[in-house]
């Protein structure tokens, strides 16, 4: 059996969500990151600033781990333990979407198919 996606966010400043309309130009916090998941991975979608390039991303991948890096100044935006483990050398990521629209996807593989993880990050 399938399990459904799940769905959440993390929203690590007091600022009210954007507008349904797209209407909020404030710029893109990849701190704001949405994560969900199927049986077998766990994908996590951040913004990023437009021009966002493969290079201006530095991602580590532990297998209970994981670093997010995004621009010049290398500011992580997501670091530290991982709910569950994932298979490290199988995780990958990637930047889609143009300017503000632009999206860093990382895509994380549970060890434990089927597993339900009930946060990203451990407690």
């Amino acid at each position: 059996a399938q399990a459904q996606p799940v769905a959440a966010s993390s929203r690590s400043s007091a600022k009210a969500p954007a507008a349904a309309d797209g209407a909020d130009t404030a710029p893109a916090d990849p701190r704001n990151f949405q994560w969900s998941q199927t049986a077998d991975e766990v994908e996590v979608s951040l913004p990023v600033p437009a021009g966002t390039r493969p290079r201006d991303v530095q991602v580590k991948f532990g297998t209970q781990s994981l670093s997010v890096k995004v621009g010049m100044s290398g500011d992580e935006v997501i670091a530290g333990t991982l709910a569950n483990k994932v298979h490290a050398d199988e995780c990958t990521w990637s930047l889609m979407g143009d300017g503000s629209a632009r999206r860093l996807q990382v895509t994380l593989f549970k060890q434990e198919a089927g597993e339900q993880w009930r946060s990203l990050k451990a407690n």
